[in-house]
């Protein structure tokens, strides 16, 4: 499946692709490229968890990556390469961390792909240039040695602290691009530098039937309408998506640390008592209205497609 999937995007982006030897230029008008969705999650997380156990109905990134390479597509996760440990799952109260063996498996068997979130999850605003480089740049070689040779695609901003002089003197000197969090599609024919990455984050919180109980859990966001997002990935030529999630969830759970209820066929019924957890029926929601012409795929191939930010794709041809 994984090697027919890149065949596919390869025929696709044949004509458009940089190639060795080749010069590094945007596509012309006339040639514009198919369009593009990424469906990235932060920080690669494996599943909502208590006491370091999967629960029931939580949906793990194997099955994500499973389900998006049976679509036809490939799945990307954004990686702190700090919290990530050689074959051992990480712990801690807000997720678990898969193992570098472990996200060499989603991509050895479903082409699954690599973005930086940082070394260490720091506010990269409040660094020296020094640390500010081994933050980001220098998470490169780490990920290259585990397998995964295009992380240089996109930088994703800790918590969203950005600068445009940080992304200018920094971050586009070594990533095609760096994460910007908006509610609008990217656009080759707008695409210049510093090179930012629309992205947007699809959040979960309380329910939005105000006469709900539900609608009075305490969360910093309202629970996402899945169809505004929907129409966010029904990209055209020329346009790429990058649509954000973090842990997904089935069915229902009203006890305990972590709750959710995405039982009901009404979407502003459902609720997640955590931010970055949202119902799997709407996440698959919004898979559907990925036109059957977009191509699901990692911003490093988007890059090479647009010609993005032709310094770095110098370093990586």
């Amino acid at each position: 499946m994984v090697g027919r999937v890149r065949r596919m995007i390869s025929a696709l982006l044949g004509a458009i692709l940089v190639t060795a030897g080749q010069s590094i230029t945007t596509p012309p008008a006339s040639a514009a490229p198919p369009p593009f969705v990424t469906v990235l999650f932060a920080r690669s997380q494996w599943s909502v968890h208590e006491r370091c156990n999967v629960l029931p109905g939580a949906i793990t990134l194997e099955r994500v990556a499973s389900d998006l390479a049976a679509r036809g597509g490939i799945g990307t996760g954004s990686v702190v390469t700090g919290q990530i440990r050689e074959s051992a799952i990480n712990c801690t109260a807000a997720a678990l961390y898969p193992s570098w063996d472990m996200l060499r498996r989603l991509h050895i068997d479903h082409g699954w792909e690599a973005t930086s979130h940082s070394a260490t999850h720091r506010n990269i605003t409040l660094l020296g240039r020094e640390a500010q480089l081994a933050e980001s740049c220098g998470t490169l070689p780490t990920f290259e040695s585990h397998g995964f040779d295009r992380a240089w695609g996109l930088f994703s901003y800790p918590n969203n602290k950005r600068s445009v002089e940080i992304q200018t003197e920094v971050i586009s000197t070594c990533f095609a691009y760096g994460r910007r969090y908006s509610p609008n599609p990217n656009s080759v024919a707008r695409m210049a530098a510093p090179w930012w990455g629309n992205v947007r984050p699809v959040n979960g919180g309380a329910c939005n039937v105000a006469s709900a109980p539900c609608s009075t859990v305490d969360t910093r966001f309202r629970y996402q309408n899945p169809f505004a997002i929907a129409n966010l990935v029904k990209v055209v030529a020329g346009q790429w998506a990058v649509v954000q999630f973090h842990k997904l969830v089935a069915g229902t759970k009203l006890s305990g640390v972590v709750r959710w209820d995405c039982s009901a066929s009404d979407w502003r019924l459902h609720f997640t008592n955590r931010t970055e957890v949202y119902c799997w029926n709407d996440y698959q929601r919004i898979l559907n209205a990925i036109p059957d012409a977009a191509i699901v795929t990692d911003p490093a191939t988007v890059a090479r497609a647009w010609g993005s930010n032709p310094r770095v794709l110098q370093l990586h041809p």
